[in-house]
């Protein structure tokens, strides 16, 4: 447990954060903690307790097993018959422009349940929870399969939290490493 004076000098939810990093420690919670003059919290031992936190991305057992069995990508090539035509023809091999421009739609996500229920797989709780990650994960998935890995990663980190969290940091490091 950490020390409740700490918790209050470094706010709740970093002291939370720091609760969860020490139990994954197996129980070795007697590290030292201290401030630095900036303001950072350092662990005794070496560590150094991270200045940003992002959301953890559990997916749901939905969205793990469709990317186990394949149905996401199978769901994919069936879009893909009958649109590929449209989208080289609007984005050529730009996958940039494609990554700025094109949209799951609405209507794409409910062909989507309909294919996946046709395989048995489906929870729309679970679907809900994970929505916004599976309209990330087709759109990253038709770039991946007419642009390859580049477009793959440039579409998934767009719209990734994890990834985007950390790029904003960059734009405020100054302010992360030297705070007052």
């Amino acid at each position: 447990m950490i020390d409740p004076a700490l918790s209050l000098q470094i706010g709740e939810g970093t002291s939370k954060n720091l609760e969860e990093m020490l139990k994954a420690m197996d129980g070795k919670t007697q590290l030292p903690v201290f401030q630095s003059k900036a303001g950072r919290t350092i662990l005794g031992g070496g560590g150094v307790f991270p200045d940003i936190f992002s959301k953890n991305d559990t997916l749901t057992l939905l969205t793990r097993v469709s990317i186990q069995k394949g149905i996401f990508l199978e769901y994919v090539y069936s879009f893909l018959n009958n649109e590929k035509e449209n989208i080289m023809k609007n984005y050529k091999n730009d996958y940039r422009k494609f990554g700025e421009e094109f949209n799951v739609t609405d209507q794409m996500l409910d062909n989507y349940q309909k294919y996946s229920i046709s395989r048995n797989i489906w929870n729309e709780a679970y679907f809900e929870k994970d929505k916004n990650y599976i309209r990330n994960y087709l759109k990253s998935l038709i770039a991946y399969t007419l642009w390859d890995n580049n477009g793959l990663r440039y579409c998934f980190a767009k719209n990734d939290e994890p990834i985007q969290v950390a790029r904003d940091s960059f734009l405020n490091y100054k302010n992360i490493l030297f705070k007052k």
